[in-house]
């Protein structure tokens, strides 16, 4: 098949969607399909254009050996993104992959495939499936409208009320619209899709890279050392994007409550609250900030951790399914979530760690308390973690029973 990939975010990013669509797009050429993908230049999650790629430039660049071209469009990367600047960041993405969209109705694509954020994009991925003769899918991974205003970016009855209906219109409007959780895909049926056009597509994860015994060129005491964290020291490790839907401002107030415990903090990441994060923790001796990791050194540190942090921001834990738990979980390490009850991470997280009230530091440190003084516990939640990502997390069945479906 001819798949067309309509996102603005795609590999080389290191976190969410753009790593997703990298893997699924690698995925796809194994298996024979032809795919073109057509995004932005990566800049995903410190927002900033990376080295050597261009904002204002229009580029294609041939991928695995030429079976896949991608194409870059120019966009604007705001410094601040809040309201206005993100609203200019996402309508100029819109505008500038307008001609390169409506250029594929030639080449004839038999699906595309559009990932949300954003939503802007739908009308011309309908529109050129329409003109192609394609079937259009539209895969959510946020609900940025309900985010929007859940965290104030957005404010407004009328202009909610007016957004949700574009928003039940267009989604109406695809083939297949697919998620990846069953919490939201209840939230799309509550939004009036209809349910024979919903799907699951999970987010997965590579479980021979990232395993609990992964073998590696250094011991942990080794790591240890590397990393400047004391021999005796148990490791919490936060790791992802550190922007306004994390909610992880309140590890800051957890790091100062256990700064006389054997607890190590380790916070790898960027985004554009990483500066006032790092104020916040000046001074802590129990606390390492790292960037982004590649991945093999990514998954050293999944590996060299002892417990695993997923703050959540409160009022937009269905709304957003953080792809860091995926390694968290195959990577066998118990985890402790801020998560409303009932929400799809505190179902999944109390299976293998602990689930406190999101925006509570008091908790949450409670919490990293009793799993620090107690090893066996923290193993048997490890254990459970590792099976649950081996049963439900597994790349090759989840990408293949999707586009099996579709």
């Amino acid at each position: 098949m001819k798949i067309l990939i309509y996102s603005i975010n795609y590999s080389p990013e290191l976190v969410g969607i753009g790593k997703y669509n990298g893997e699924m797009v690698e995925w796809l050429i194994k298996k024979g399909h032809q795919v073109r993908v057509i995004t932005s230049p990566p800049y995903y999650p410190n927002w900033r254009v990376w080295p050597n790629y261009s904002q204002l430039h229009y580029k294609i660049e041939p991928n695995f050996n030429g079976k896949c071209k991608i194409f870059r469009c120019p966009i604007y990367v705001p410094k601040n993104p809040g309201t206005l600047p993100r609203i200019v960041y996402l309508l100029s993405f819109f505008i500038s992959s307008l001609p390169v969209m409506f250029a594929h109705i030639l080449w004839r694509p038999n699906i595309i495939f559009l990932t949300e954020p954003p939503i802007i994009c739908s009308p011309i991925a309908l529109l050129v499936g329409w003109f192609s003769n394609s079937k259009s899918i539209l895969h959510v991974h946020d609900f940025e409208i309900d985010a929007a205003f859940n965290l104030e970016l957005l404010r407004g009855n009328l202009i909610r009320k007016t957004l949700q209906i574009f928003e039940k219109l267009i989604m109406n409007s695809f083939a297949v619209v697919s998620t990846i959780s069953s919490r939201m895909q209840n939230i799309l049926m509550k939004k009036g899709v209809s349910a024979k056009k919903i799907k699951i597509m999970r987010n997965w994860v590579n479980l021979e890279l990232i395993s609990p015994n992964k073998i590696t060129p250094f011991s942990k005491i080794e790591l240890k050392k590397i990393y400047g964290v004391p021999k005796k020291h148990l490791i919490a490790f936060y790791s992802g994007n550190m922007g306004n839907k994390q909610g992880f401002e309140i590890l800051a107030d957890v790091a100062k409550a256990a700064i006389n415990d054997n607890i190590f903090f380790i916070f790898s990441g960027d985004g554009p609250a990483r500066q006032e994060f790092e104020n916040q923790c000046k001074g802590l001796p129990n606390v390492k900030f790292l960037s982004l990791q590649k991945e093999e050194a990514f998954v050293q540190l999944l590996w060299l951790a002892d417990i695993h942090l997923l703050p959540q921001k409160l009022g937009v834990t269905d709304l957003v399914m953080p792809s860091k738990l995926t390694g968290m979980l195959a990577s066998g390490r118990p985890i402790i979530a801020s998560a409303e009850a009932g929400s799809e991470v505190a179902s999944i997280v109390s299976l293998c760690g602990i689930v406190v009230p999101s925006g509570n530091s008091s908790k949450f440190y409670e919490a990293l308390s009793f799993l620090a003084r107690s090893n066996e516990h923290r193993l048997k939640l490890g254990k459970i973690a590792r099976i649950y990502a081996e049963r439900e997390l597994d790349k090759e069945v989840i990408l293949g029973n999707f586009f099996d479906a579709i």
